[in-house]
């Protein structure tokens, strides 16, 4: 199989829909409430780090950063709201977004193209709904909140570690180039 997950592309189900007539749409559910806890507590701070210093030096060459970009901006057709807009507005709104969404996303994908699907399911329903034989091993977790939370991180100790480090080595090398 050839495909492709969560954002940007999964905004775009529709058009994937149209240019792909025979794909298949997996709908990754979850209650409402703790999706908008791991959005807050994870994508949403990487998503305003593209705006403050020093990872905002960061954002227009790490691809990471420039994908979540597109998101902000591509889920906004939702009734004016955007994902992270709806997450920071508050539970009740980003619960309230959720559930739009996904109601939506079964309301236009024809159903035999379309898979509701919680991870807790495991493999059987997915690879059922794929044709594919089910894997002798266990069901993937991956991308959770811990998980999420070091590479943010990451990113913000590798912008410190650029702003602040690349600046002290050279200036120490440079030091040490002219004292002799």
């Amino acid at each position: 199989y050839v495909c492709g997950v969560d954002c940007p592309l999964a905004f775009h189900y529709k058009k994937w829909l149209e240019v792909f007539p025979e794909a298949k749409i997996v709908l990754n559910v979850r209650d409402g409430r703790k999706w908008y806890r791991s959005m807050k507590n994870t994508l949403v701070p990487l998503v305003e780090d593209r705006f403050r210093f020093p990872t905002c030096l960061l954002s227009p060459i790490d691809p990471k950063m420039i994908a979540l970009g597109y998101c902000n901006v591509d889920m906004e057709p939702q009734e004016g709201k955007g994902v992270f807009g709806s997450v920071i507005a508050g539970e009740d709104a980003a619960v309230e977004f959720y559930n739009e969404w996904m109601e939506a996303v079964k309301k236009n994908v024809p159903e035999d193209r379309l898979l509701v699907f919680n991870v807790e399911e495991g493999w059987e329903p997915l690879c059922t709904f794929l044709d594919l034989p089910v894997p002798d091993q266990p069901f993937p977790n991956v991308n959770d909140s811990a998980e999420m939370r070091k590479i943010v991180f990451n990113m913000r100790a590798v912008a410190w570690g650029v702003v602040v480090g690349l600046p002290l080595l050279t200036a120490a090398g440079l030091y040490a180039f002219f004292r002799k």
